[in-house]
């Protein structure tokens, strides 16, 4: 498991949400589940446009929730599914997203 560590757009296969910068947090890892990708984003904007873009490129998420504190959509074909966490960090808005491409 690599910690720390940045993720490229070609290990997640997909677009980092536009304008985000990278933060703390990635990961790299080979678990019992197959490879998984988290990368840690900023961006300055809502939830609502994030969800949206990434339901631009993988269709309508399998489950979604939010509360005042977190916003989570996950989306799940085949062998592949993408967790997309979202939640405030100091005054910006940190995204989560992890991708594990199963065995």
């Amino acid at each position: 498991m690599e910690m720390g560590t940045e993720v490229s757009e070609a290990e997640l296969g997909l677009s980092f949400y536009p304008g985000s910068t990278e933060t703390q947090g990635g990961m790299k890892a080979d678990t019992d589940k197959g490879k998984e990708y988290v990368s840690v984003r900023l961006t300055t904007d809502p939830p609502s446009k994030v969800v949206d873009f990434y339901t631009s490129k993988l269709g309508k998420p399998k489950s979604s929730m939010t509360s005042d504190a977190m916003t989570m959509a996950t989306w799940q074909d085949g062998k592949r599914s993408e967790v997309l966490m979202f939640g405030k960090e100091g005054t910006s808005n940190k995204i989560s997203l992890t991708v594990i491409n199963a065995k």
